[in-house]
């Protein structure tokens, strides 16, 4: 459900348009201020755009884009651990660290996914990559990386394979295969898993250890255009094939990482859809090893549940989502840090199934994000 916007992550969501001094005094005080910690992400918005509802696409997982920020506004950035972070996408864009407190970027939209940087067998382009990171260290902002997205020509439905997925999401830019596990990952976990630690590992090596603070594996494991490890499996005889597989990435993920970087933290995936989220972490959490290997859990706290004017979204209605979420996890789980990667006040279906932006007026959107 990757949004082409601009969203607070670690708490709430706000779109990147202009951020007027009201909203930049309540961040400041948000930043001072004990909250229970949770945590946000996303690319750039028109207020309407066509949803392509091909191979069974979540609604609301269409792309929305925004104008840059006209203005900066004087802030200081925030104390290290604020409840805020960003994913920015757009490298020409001003960076958001330089207009508001944030502590943290989420890479998943910046065009810096494993199918991006690991274009063949054994070769990386870390270009955009580093011009991220770059940013970043200028502004003191902390990164989460979101490990996600098989290289087509490593993926055990790419463009080699007998039946090329073409459902997943990014096919246009990655090419079939990106939602799918892969060649060398069985469905019942086994497999040398070595093409992702190979990635990781020269990940690593490039960017160099305290770099990379937070590690999401994947990105909305419960909608089938994201991963499809599950339906690849449909016909085995292991339980929960696609919970299995995610949580073998997830071992050889923290492994690999800590050998090289031994104060990186791991965040489970972040699943979507309201109630959903809790359900599939939970049922992942009790369902297999993966808990082990994540610090933090994570969700994507999209709220789709009405438009202003007249049925405005609540923001209290995240909450609510992570009351439900907790009530999910195993006791083994329970008391870990929560990160709300993901998320904002939700789009609107229209008649003609284009969406809008379920709230349009930034002073709702500012009041959104401080509520």
């Amino acid at each position: 459900m990757l949004q082409k916007v601009f969203r607070l992550m670690r708490f709430l969501g706000v779109n990147r348009r202009p951020l007027g001094p009201a909203l930049a005094t309540a961040i400041t005080v948000l930043c001072a201020i004990a909250l229970t910690r949770c945590g946000g992400g996303s690319t750039a918005q028109t207020q309407t755009t066509t949803q392509t509802a091909a191979c069974g696409q979540t609604p609301g997982s269409e792309s929305l884009t925004n104008p840059a920020l006209p203005g900066m506004y004087a802030l200081s950035p925030g104390p290290a651990g604020t409840f805020f972070g960003i994913n920015a996408n757009g490298l020409k864009d001003p960076w958001p660290g330089t207009a508001i407190p944030v502590s943290s970027w989420r890479s998943l939209g910046g065009d810096v996914k494993w199918a991006d940087i690991n274009t063949g067998s054994g070769t990386y382009n870390f270009t955009k990559l580093d011009q991220w990171l770059s940013e970043a260290k200028a502004s003191n902002t902390d990164v989460l990386f979101t490990a996600y997205a098989t290289p087509s020509w490593a993926s055990s439905r790419g463009k080699n394979s007998a039946s090329p997925n073409t459902c997943c999401a990014f096919e246009k830019q990655n090419g079939p295969g990106i939602c799918d596990a892969p060649v060398d990952l069985n469905c019942d976990g086994t497999g040398a898993n070595q093409i992702f630690i190979d990635f990781l590992t020269a990940l690593v090596q490039h960017v160099g250890p305290g770099t990379i603070k937070y590690w999401e594996l994947w990105n909305e494991p419960n909608v089938a255009s994201e991963w499809n490890g599950g339906g690849d499996c449909a016909t085995s005889t292991v339980a929960h094939p696609g919970e299995v597989m995610l949580a073998r990435m997830a071992k050889d993920l923290r492994a690999t990482v800590t050998k090289l970087d031994p104060n990186a933290k791991f965040t489970t995936p972040a699943a979507t859809d309201g109630d959903k989220a809790g359900n599939w972490l939970g049922g992942y959490l009790s369902n297999t090893d993966g808990g082990s290997y994540a610090d933090i859990n994570a969700f994507h706290g999209y709220i789709n549940s009405g438009g202003c004017p007249t049925n405005c979204v609540l923001a209290e209605a995240v909450g609510d989502q992570i009351d439900h979420l907790k009530a999910q996890l195993p006791a083994s789980s329970q008391g870990k840090p929560l990160f709300n990667t993901e998320g904002f006040w939700g789009t609107v279906k229209n008649a003609d199934n284009t969406r809008t932006t379920g709230i349009t007026d930034p002073d709702q959107q500012q009041s959104f994000v401080v509520r």
